[in-house]
């Protein structure tokens, strides 16, 4: 990843925005393009974004994804509670981690195991959803043939020219 000094970081959370540039690379040449490189971002925009944005409006931008993890990211909000002691531990271990030889290897092994959990727990939500969908038109298609059924009665068949009479003294 190229570098060019900025005017420093700001971590805003942004809704738009689920990409990082951490976990990405570009080429020196595609970065010397973008019109102004790393800046302080405006008020509610995520810096990240603001760099998509300007790589994204380069004429003939070619990007592709890659199914790697190549960078690690660790939450801020949930370190903030650690102790001292509890982020050292965290960082020897990663550390560890990282030099060992199959280090790259067994990260891919556990962002397939995690991605492999996101996607069943999201079947399962998409299955409740679903169920949920199917239930809802139930009930629709059952107050919807109630509805048709008092229509369909005799007094609501005589009252109907009174309805119609109310609607039209409403609108006037």
């Amino acid at each position: 990843m190229g570098g060019r000094p900025g005017a420093g970081y700001r971590n805003a959370p942004s809704p738009l925005n689920r990409i990082s540039i951490t976990g990405t690379a570009h080429t020196a040449e595609a970065y010397g393009r973008v019109a102004q490189g790393w800046v302080i971002p405006e008020p509610g925009m995520a810096a990240d974004l603001t760099l998509w944005r300007q790589f994204f409006r380069l004429p003939g931008l070619r990007a592709i994804t890659l199914p790697e993890v190549s960078a690690l990211q660790f939450p801020a909000p949930e370190r903030r509670a650690m102790s001292p002691e509890r982020l050292r531990e965290q960082r020897a271990r990663w550390v560890a981690f990282a030099r060992s030889p199959d280090a790259h290897e067994r990260l891919q092994e556990l962002a397939s195991e995690a991605a492999r959990r996101d996607l069943a727990e999201a079947g399962l939500s998409l299955r409740g959803l679903v169920a949920d969908f199917a239930t809802v038109s139930a009930a629709l298609r059952a107050v919807s043939a109630e509805l048709g059924a008092h229509r369909a009665t005799f007094s609501w068949r005589v009252t109907a020219p009174l309805r119609a009479v109310r609607r039209l003294t409403r609108r006037g």
